[in-house]
């Protein structure tokens, strides 16, 4: 794999936290640049935003069956999950449907 030389200001505490980790994982720092630099822009990637965006709209319910009142069809979600889980590599969106239907609102 071809690769290239760059250089690079990084804060003194998060060069010697860098410094620290490759020692303890046993990898050359430009190893753990290059392995840092692969982990954020993978989620970054057309494929994963088109994954993210098209994790708005979310198959809910059986569209032959639906349930009660339950929809039975392609539904707007809203994403409510916290930085920790976007930021981990868990593949799960943790999400809840919007709705127009208004319970106990008086109308």
């Amino acid at each position: 794999m071809k690769s290239y030389k760059t250089a690079a200001s990084i804060p003194d505490e998060a060069f010697k936290e860098a410094e620290r980790l490759a020692r303890r994982t046993k990898k050359s720092r430009s190893r753990l640049f290059s392995d840092a630099l692969r982990e954020y822009l993978a989620p970054r990637t057309p494929r994963k935003i088109t994954q993210a965006m098209d994790a708005t709209l979310a198959e809910i319910g059986h569209e032959d069956h639906p349930v009660g009142s339950g929809p039975g069809s392609r539904r707007p979600v809203v994403v409510v999950q916290c930085d920790a889980l976007n930021r981990s590599r868990i593949d799960t969106v943790v999400c809840r449907p919007i709705t127009s239907n208004l319970v106990g609102s008086g109308s």
